[in-house]
């Protein structure tokens, strides 16, 4: 007796709409703006250093150990300036794509217009976000 197996897979479509975008986007500022403003904050070393290196269109990486405070960091060096935020370790993420990081450029802008600042938080869950952030980095360089 021969066993037909059919092996059945699900693709689950993620709804990355704009809509859907904005409203996570809205979200993970808001929570992460509570924590800065209700937690104290340890000054950190290299600020300084960072604020050199993002005077210029740069783009810069910040690594460290996991809960080392990055985040914080980041959002510490460009408090006072207008700037997006995305975090990417958030389950309504989950399934994101690098083809659809324009569109939430796209979303960035409609939220806070010009923005000086894109942060990125664990961008490395997006397979294929080099690509993306090499080609705006080479377009906002050469305008």
């Amino acid at each position: 007796m021969v066993n037909n197996w059919r092996i059945l897979t699900f693709k689950t479509e993620v709804n990355m709409d704009k809509e859907h975008l904005k409203s996570v986007i809205v979200d993970q500022k808001e929570l992460i703006d509570t924590h800065i403003t209700s937690e104290t904050i340890i000054e950190r070393e290299g600020l300084n250093q960072c604020f050199k290196l993002i005077a210029q269109p740069n783009v810069l990486l910040i690594s460290g150990l996991r809960r080392a405070g990055k985040s914080f960091f980041s959002h510490i060096l460009v408090k006072n300036e207008n700037y997006a935020y995305a975090n990417f370790d958030d389950e309504r993420l989950i399934g994101f794509k690098a083809e659809k990081l324009n569109t939430l450029l796209e979303v960035f802008y409609e939220l806070y217009g010009d923005v000086t600042y894109l942060l990125y938080d664990e961008i490395q869950n997006i397979p294929g976000w080099e690509l993306f952030i090499n080609s705006s980095f080479a377009h906002i360089s050469y305008k």
